[in-house]
């Protein structure tokens, strides 16, 4: 009986977490809470193209900025979504495209050097995690949902994953993401990264 009483509990978490899908809000949400509200945040920045909000909404840890804005923009080329010459100015990353190929070149630094700094490597975080928003559009983007929740710890962090798709029986990306340090229940959630999980077919651009 407790089996199936945690089985059905389980369920109905899943069922809830697929079903509750409010709409996307047409001005930018409050700075998330929990890694629901994260989801909601990084929906708006996708449908609603708004830069400025996603700049708030990541992790600022300097290891995971360099690592994640080079795997960022590796997935990016593979999935073949590339910045427009208007979205690289928005990220302030010209000089950027113009070194490292759009962020398609394998020299982009996975670590400090004397010409690429934290400030840069901030710069292409965002613009790659962006990049990849581009693999579905809008419509598609309204339709996601969080498909599974995965409470981990790394790093002696805590760091959770949501499967992402638009039918519960497909994931399409999972989202990774963690508290920022601090006191008190209300911390902000940011993202770590965002990884695709299925094939340059699978997307909806």
């Amino acid at each position: 009986m407790k089996k199936i009483t945690k089985w059905m509990t389980a369920s109905l978490v899943l069922i809830g977490l697929v079903a509750c899908q409010p709409s996307v809000p047409d001005t930018a949400p409050e700075l998330p809470t929990s890694p629901e509200a994260l989801f909601q945040s990084l929906r708006y920045v996708a449908v609603k193209k708004d830069a400025s909000h996603l700049k708030q909404i990541h992790t600022t840890y300097p290891n995971i900025v360099f690592s994640n804005a080079f795997w960022c923009a590796y997935m990016a080329k593979s999935l073949d979504l590339q910045l427009t010459p208007e979205e690289a100015t928005l990220f302030g990353v010209e000089d950027l495209v113009k070194e490292y190929d759009n962020f398609n070149s394998s020299r982009l630094p996975q670590m400090e050097t004397g010409n690429y700094n934290l400030d840069q490597a901030t710069k292409a975080f965002q613009a790659n995690l962006y990049r990849l928003t581009k693999g579905f559009n809008a419509e598609a983007w309204k339709k996601m949902k969080i498909l599974s929740k995965e409470e981990t710890v790394q790093a002696g962090r805590p760091l959770v994953q949501m499967g992402l798709g638009i039918s519960k029986d497909k994931q399409l990306m999972v989202l990774s993401c963690m508290p920022l340090p601090g006191k008190g229940e209300k911390k902000q959630w940011v993202i770590v990264t965002l990884q695709m999980t299925v094939n340059k077919n699978g997307l909806m651009p």
